[in-house]
């Protein structure tokens, strides 16, 4: 696609597009502003054409103040025997970027204060500190609450559950035995400090295995923002991850994150991103940017052998909700990977079939800056370096709010 043209390419052998129907659509923040029927011309086999966008759709496109996405499909006109009028064939998209934004000024205090402690169910010391709508655990700086909604949270998340691929074929594809012999699936979280202060509650530490020197330092900064919070994230890789004496090869980390524990009342789930069906950095060709809705149950992908699954790249934003609990929005800056389930990465690990996973009680949210590949290893050649999460400092944002 051009800024102001769509190209429609045949890619048929035999039969030209006479029967086809082509129409357009615009999305902004997961919903559609404007649509309509787009005017080709039919093309022969491996013809192509240059088509203008109608002038709604570029207005539409040019006011966004999010992420505003130009959808074309081409649909059968009439029925077909293997399909009835208005089945997909092929669609394309546009993802515009959002114009310069104004961003939203509190109206709270944002002086860090003490508060009471209140019994949840949710671990925690007896002192805790509030910043704007958000509560957080004096000794570990863990977020306990925002608004009206008990949460716990959040800690730097390393590790899922390996795929079959991670397991891979012979010594240089095995990476999930990697991870176990370095104790990537046995991580510690140390809270080095805790400070509040000028508007803002920063919190320091290092997550490590207990018996290697390889960790990551980080640090999580808090900030109010109206009637959310603002999560910036600096994460550092620390000690020999590459060539380690121990085991004389790199340590590929699986995930780079942050996870939650929510209330298990917590039911359904709300983006703006790649779906429906689950994506990686490696598989997400087939999926469409646009606003898609599901039950956390139905977000599982049931393999035989349970392991990581339910992934979404590029969310834009995500809502989780349930009866009787305040909704959780989270907004990327600009995007993240999510996975919502209601057993853990540590759980997938153990399990061997499907019936072995049971509800934890809690909902556990992954909030991941990056997760690696899928890959094809089980059958084929290491995961590309480009699907691999690099071992450097980075830092990204995360917007929360309780609704």
């Amino acid at each position: 696609m051009g800024r102001d043209t769509v190209r429609i390419a045949s890619d048929r052998h035999s039969a030209d597009t006479a029967d086809l129907a082509f129409r357009w659509s615009v999305e902004a923040d997961g919903e559609i502003a404007v649509s309509g029927a787009l005017s080709v011309p039919v093309l022969a086999p491996g013809e192509s054409a240059e088509v203008p966008i109608p002038d709604a759709a570029a207005t539409a496109l040019a006011s966004g103040t999010r992420d505003t996405v130009l959808t074309v499909e081409a649909a059968l006109a009439a029925d077909e025997v293997w399909a009835p009028a208005g089945h997909v064939v092929a669609w394309g998209q546009r993802v515009v970027p959002p114009a310069a934004a104004e961003k939203p000024q509190s109206d709270r205090d944002t002086t860090p204060r003490a508060v009471s402690s209140r019994g949840d169910g949710f671990p925690r010391s007896q002192a805790e500190i509030a910043l704007g709508p958000g509560v957080f655990d004096a000794a570990t700086g863990r977020l306990v609450r925002l608004g009206d909604l008990e949460l716990d949270g959040p800690v730097l998340d390393l590790y899922r559950a390996p795929t079959e691929n991670d397991h891979g074929q012979g010594e240089t594809n095995n990476i999930a035995g990697v991870w176990r012999k370095t104790m990537l699936h046995r991580l510690l979280h140390r809270i080095d400090e805790v400070d509040a202060g000028d508007g803002r509650l920063r919190v320091s530490g290092r997550t490590a295995p207990r018996t290697h020197p390889h960790g990551v330092a980080w640090t999580m900064t808090w900030t109010p923002d109206g009637d959310g919070v603002v999560l910036e994230v600096d994460a550092d890789f620390v000690g020999p991850w590459s060539d380690t004496p121990y085991m004389h090869r790199d340590i590929l980390v699986p995930r780079l994150g942050l996870l939650f524990g929510l209330p298990g009342a917590a039911e359904r789930v709300t983006w703006f991103g790649r779906g429906p069906g689950e994506t990686y950095v490696d598989s997400f060709e087939a999926s469409r940017v646009g606003r898609f809705a599901a039950s956390i149950d139905d977000l599982q992908v049931p393999y035989p052998v349970p392991q990581e699954n339910g992934n979404h790249v590029q969310t834009r934003w995500l809502e989780v909700a349930g009866a009787g609990i305040p909704s959780l929005r989270v907004d990327g800056r600009p995007e993240f990977d999510f996975t919502a389930r209601r057993w853990s990465s540590h759980d997938l690990d153990r399990a061997a079939k499907p019936h072995e996973l049971v509800d934890s009680g809690r909902v556990w949210l992954n909030l991941d800056h990056a997760q690696q590949g899928v890959g094809s290893a089980s059958v084929g050649p290491a995961l590309p370096e480009q699907y691999r999460i690099p071992r450097e400092r980075t830092t990204w944002s995360l917007r929360l709010e309780a609704r």
